[in-house]
């Protein structure tokens, strides 16, 4: 049906009489009012059908006319629409004029500007903004909150008017009460197709990336806040982007928002300093460490809900107000977290200025006013941290830094300060419970879990374990382990704790013997550091359940994982176990729970058979307990195309991310004289560099090699060679390579095992030779030979005390020699540069094979 009534309210007269020509055709009556205040004498007059209001008008605007005419019943179900340009107005308003009710439920929202408009279909559900505009039997406040959370976004304050501030928090609470969808899903992306998916990024993003992660972000922003402001590289232009705002998002997210002009991002921060970028105009988040689309959904809602009180904490001037250092779990504290805070409380003049050191109820796993003497510590939950930002105009970031390999000795140093403290000062609890066990030897920590990936028969295989080792060891004491309590524990932590002792509990009921034992489930870290000291050896999770005998107190022992999560940890080293006597249990012994394709792999609960279990201890805790000294420093050559390169995967799982790589040449050797020998000692070295190089460091200790039949790794270098060579736009022959004068190609494994790269192209002697001989036959522990892969990983297992399986689908270099692909003259060089090589190749096969015992 034809609309017969219309009212325009435009403080424009040419935009009126433009409307008016334009609908000119259409079957209407068109009232006109030139102010809010006349649009709703005359609606309330003559009844229009519909009323097409210009927002900003002076006097009063449309958002409160609008609010009158809702709040008056002769007025409140006239339906309002908000309209723009002039072109817009009468192409609207005939269109509406034609079709009224059927154009409201389709809901035809005002074409925007492309960045308002884009920004529109990414972070609000269509079809959510449909049902809410029926719901409220308006769309004026569906507008009303498009716009503000988007001057809020592009920083446009002055266009938010009264309507705006409270447009928000209503249509969320309008969603939530009603069970729609508001807000669309945030999508995570990938940095290498950033730039494409974010309209208003034209710069390059690797300086905002950088500086995310690099480790000592966390310090940075501390010392830059005292100056009022922290700033990052901006992704919008040149600039730098500002930040002095922090959001608390409970119950564990601070996120930091910065500022560029007219452009925003958000560092989004849970574990880490950086966890995430998130850019809110794309509705699109970049992940750097631990963030998934549940986090940053908990940030779109914290800023809907509360639009009002952020918009004027964003306009505000904020205060520095100090740093957060806490989550949720203790593996992510000590991971995450602690390294972080101790490094930023060894800078003395920034722990004095810092205004406050908070950690969040429930979160607090250790404690900085006994670490550090630090006097302005506090505990606070999350609302009450949200109300000092928000409320009092201040604001904080939060510490932690992401875990990487080569940062391993700084987590060695946080944590021997940690350790070191504790000791210091025991409280009259922990001095109880070792006293429960003097006399005791050994004393085994034995790790229990009645949460998430649990071996599945803890309770019958720990009570079988402690029956048979009772037998070898009369005098044997127990620690029981389990769920680590904060020092302000939530009634959740209390209630998991409970599981713990429970499991105990049912342990104990099975033993044969009178167990001596004390527990410290549902103790604090301090707690059980006190009592752990005591141990000589755990069994438990190789996970977070081993965290404090393991990676804080460096015991020796036994650890178990299910099989798909194991090759995770593993693989990425994301473990500490320091101890060179660490056994985690191999896959071989192992049975994941059934049907766990849904499953998260480090949730993921298993099977043992307990006496293969015990078997398994039994073999090797005679050797554990008697261990004194530290091993030598050991050293682990890679000569150049020997090996393939996945050799240094494996090593690393096998040795628990104890690897030290130090790259190439002598040089880097040199360089590890920076760290104590005690830490050297357990750690693998492992790089391509001479022998002697350690000699020479003043660090001597045991080599390993993995050497290859001379002529194949020479021809293969060489042609490796002519196709570098080719990259760069340049032709040679095999016959080139080996006459420009690459030491790498003459006697290589000769000068390496001898020292002798000194020495010039084509001079090697048999005096070097003899040398190299020497230090094969006297210094090496181990040489692995390509050519017989199978008995090499036998033995680099037997020499290192690693497990076999876990080098099974490691193959060696295939790439063999094929005559036709080198003329004779070719080979022919390559024999003669490489005579001694050949000798010292036959040399190393008689030591190996001797080793076997052949």
């Amino acid at each position: 049906m034809p609309l017969e009534k219309i009212l325009l309210c435009d403080e424009s007269p040419a935009d009126l009489a433009y409307v008016a020509q334009v609908l000119g055709g259409a079957d209407c009556l068109l009232l006109t009012a030139y102010t809010g205040e006349e649009a709703i004498r005359i609606a309330k007059a003559e009844q229009p059908d519909i009323i097409f209001m210009e927002s900003a008008m002076p006097g009063l605007d449309g958002y409160a006319s609008y609010r009158s005419l809702g709040e008056d019943l002769a007025t409140r179900h006239i339906p309002i629409i908000f309209i723009n340009s002039k072109q817009q107005k009468a192409a609207r308003i005939y269109q509406e004029s034609l079709s009224a009710s059927q154009r409201l439920r389709l809901l035809e929202w005002p074409q925007y500007e492309p960045a308002q408009q884009l920004f529109q279909d990414a972070f609000f559900a269509p079809s959510g903004l449909a049902a809410l505009a029926e719901q409220a039997n308006s769309p004026v406040l569906v507008l009303a909150a498009l716009e503000a959370v988007y001057y809020y976004f592009s920083n446009q304050y002055g266009r938010l008017s009264d309507l705006h501030l409270t447009a928000p928090s209503e249509l969320w609470m309008l969603a939530q009460t009603a069970s729609i969808a508001l807000l669309q899903e945030p999508k995570k992306i990938h940095p290498t197709v950033l730039p494409t998916l974010l309209s208003g990024i034209p710069c390059d993003l690797q300086p905002l990336l950088a500086a995310c992660k690099d480790p000592q972000l966390g310090s940075r922003l501390v010392n830059e806040a005292f100056d009022g402001a922290v700033s990052l590289p901006s992704p919008f232009s040149p600039n730098r982007a500002y930040c002095q705002e922090s959001y608390e998002v409970a119950p564990d997210l601070n996120c930091l928002r910065f500022t560029d002009g007219k452009q925003v991002f958000f560092l989004v921060q849970l574990l880490s300093t950086a966890d995430a970028l998130y850019f809110p105009v794309d509705n699109v988040f970049l992940v750097l460490a631990h963030i998934n689309e549940s986090h940053v959904k908990r940030l779109q809602e914290k800023l809907m809900k509360d639009f009002a009180k952020n918009v004027a904490y964003a306009t505000s001037s904020n205060t520095f107000a100090g740093v957060i250092a806490s989550h949720s779990r203790p593996s992510h504290f000590y991971y995450d977290v602690w390294p972080a805070l101790f490094e930023l409380a060894k800078e003395a003049p920034v722990l004095e200025n810092l205004p406050t050191i908070i950690m969040r109820k429930d979160h607090d796993f250790n404690d900085p006013s006994l670490l550090f003497s630090y006097d302005k510590y506090q505990v606070l939950d999350s609302a009450e941290i949200g109300q000092i930002a928000c409320g009092e105009n201040k604001w904080f970031t939060h510490i932690g830094r992401h875990q990487h390999l080569s940062s391993r000795f700084a987590y060695e140093l946080a944590d021997h300060y940690l350790l070191d403290t504790v000791l210091q000062a025991p409280d009259d609890k922990a001095l109880a419970k070792t006293a429960r066990l003097t006399g005791c030897y050994p004393i085994v920590w034995l790790g229990v879990e009645g949460q998430k990936r649990c071996w599945l028969e803890q309770v019958e295989g720990y009570a079988y374990i402690l029956n048979q080792l009772s037998l070898t060891y009369p005098n044997l004491g127990v620690i029981f382990d389990g769920w680590t309590m904060p020092f302000t524990p939530s009634e959740a932590s209390l209630s998991e704790a409970e599981k713990d002792h429970q499991v105990v509990q049912n342990i104990l009921k099975q033993l044969t013997f009178e167990p001596r034992y004390v527990s410290v489930v549902g103790e604090t870290s301090n707690t059980k550091l006190v009592v752990g000291h005591k141990a000589d050896f755990f069994i438990s999770n190789f996970a977070t359940g081993s965290l404090h005998i393991s990676r804080l107190l460096a015991k020796p022992g036994f650890g178990h994982l299910s099989r798909t999560f194991s090759e995770v940890a593993l693989r990425y080293a994301m473990h500490i176990h320091p101890n060179p006597h660490v056994y985690l249990l191999p896959q071989g012994y192992i049975s994941d729970l059934a049907d766990h394709a849904d499953i998260r792999h480090d949730y993921l609960s298993y099977s043992i058979d307990k006496k293969s279990f015990y078997q398994f201890i039994a073999e090797r805790l005679p050797t554990l307990l008697a261990t004194g000294q530290q091993p030598a420093i050991r050293y682990f050559i890679e000569p150049s195309y020997s090996v393939t390169y996945d050799l240094r995967l494996h090593v690393k799982m096998a040795t628990q991310g104890n690897v030290f790589p130090v790259g190439a040449g002598e040089d880097k050797v040199l360089e590890l004289r920076q760290y104590p020998v005690d830490y050297l000692q357990r750690q693998l070295i492992y790089g391509t560099f001479p022998f002697g190089s350690a000699e020479k460091a003043g660090l001597p200790g045991d080599y390993l090699i993995w050497l290859r039949a001379p002529l194949p790794r020479v021809c293969y270098h060489a042609r490796e060679l002519t196709l570098m060579a080719a990259h760069q736009g340049q032709t040679l022959t095999i016959s080139d390579v080996f006459k420009v004068g690459h030491k790498v190609l003459d006697n290589y494994f000769t000068r390496m095992l001898s020292g002798g790269f000194a020495v010039a192209f084509g001079q090697c002697t048999e005096e070097l030779l003899a040398i190299a001989i020497g230090n094969l036959q006297n210094h090496f522990i181990y040489i692995g030979i390509n050519e017989k892969p199978t008995e090499s990983y036998d033995l680099l297992c037997q020499v290192m005390d690693w497990d076999r399986t876990l080098f099974a689908t490691l193959t060696p270099i295939r790439y063999e020699l094929n005559s036709s692909d080198f003329s004779d003259e070719e080979l022919h060089l390559a024999k003669t540069m490489n005579s001694f090589d050949l000798r010292l190749y036959e040399a190393a096969l008689e030591w190996f094979n001797n080793k076997l015992g052949h």
